[in-house]
């Protein structure tokens, strides 16, 4: 960056700075609004799972497996559940039914379950829990629960924050063009005033109604040195003018400039 132009590197820090804020709010955004879908997930899979476990308890206590099915099939009008599986106090698996094969391993261990317990992999949530009637255990229920529609909600949304996110990104640099150029346009007025005095222009000055508020000052200054420089050529001149007066005398008009 050393070799680029004021104009090109303020811009480029503009840039560079909303770019860096911006990714790390899409990050964190992005890191929310997934978090808040997963535990809207888990809620819905603990309403589910409480429900069927408080109705399927009289039935796996007194072994109603019709009873238990007409539940199941209730559950199932619910898009997200992939998968339901009721346990006895035995460890035996009293009815099962999932929409997508092999969801549930062969050897289950929801016969051990004291408390609601929830796993999560890439696609699917599984919670497991107790049931109960009547105050005792009678065996435990197993849910699996599909992350699709979460997943496409959060891509969704991962859209929208990305989409803003460039448009942000866009913004900052237009608006970073108009703050280089109210830099840079006042400094290119002070370069052509400096050339035309460098090139034997004394009267070159600069227009302080056409400039900033900010440059006013530095205009202000830059018009008095160019005065003084005005003063002290104009002074050296009359001075060398005088030199010759006094070394040719003869000379017609000696002295008047």
């Amino acid at each position: 960056m050393k070799n680029w132009s004021l104009k090109w590197q303020i811009l480029a820090l503009v840039v560079t700075v909303v770019t860096v804020a911006v990714s790390a709010l899409t990050i964190i955004t992005i890191a929310q609004i997934e978090t808040r879908l997963t535990d809207s997930l888990e809620r819905k899979a603990q309403n589910l799972s409480s429900l069927l476990a408080e109705n399927s308890g009289v039935g796996l206590e007194f072994q109603d497996s019709l009873y238990v099915a007409d539940l199941v099939r209730g559950a199932f009008t619910d898009g997200d559940l992939l998968g339901f599986s009721l346990y006895d106090s035995t460890g035996r698996r009293f009815i099962e039914q999932a929409i997508t094969p092999g969801i549930f391993p062969s050897q289950d261990s929801c016969n051990q379950v004291e408390q609601i317990e929830i796993t999560h992999t890439t696609d699917r949530l599984a919670i497991e829990r107790p049931v109960y009637s009547r105050g005792r255990q009678v065996g435990c229920l197993w849910l699996v629960l599909t992350k699709e529609p979460l997943k496409a909600e959060v891509r969704v949304s991962l859209a929208i924050v990305i989409a803003v996110a460039v448009m942000l990104v866009a913004l900052s640099a237009l608006i970073g063009v108009v703050m280089s150029r109210r830099v840079v346009r006042p400094i290119a007025t002070f370069e052509k005033a400096a050339i035309r005095i460098s090139s034997g222009d004394m009267m070159a000055s600069v227009d302080i109604k056409a400039l900033h508020r900010d440059f006013l000052r530095l205009g202000q200054s830059f018009n008095t040195m160019q005065n003084a420089l005005q003063r002290a050529f104009d002074e050296l001149n009359q001075s060398r003018i005088n030199w010759r007066c006094r070394s040719r005398p003869e000379r017609r008009n000696c002295g008047k400039n």
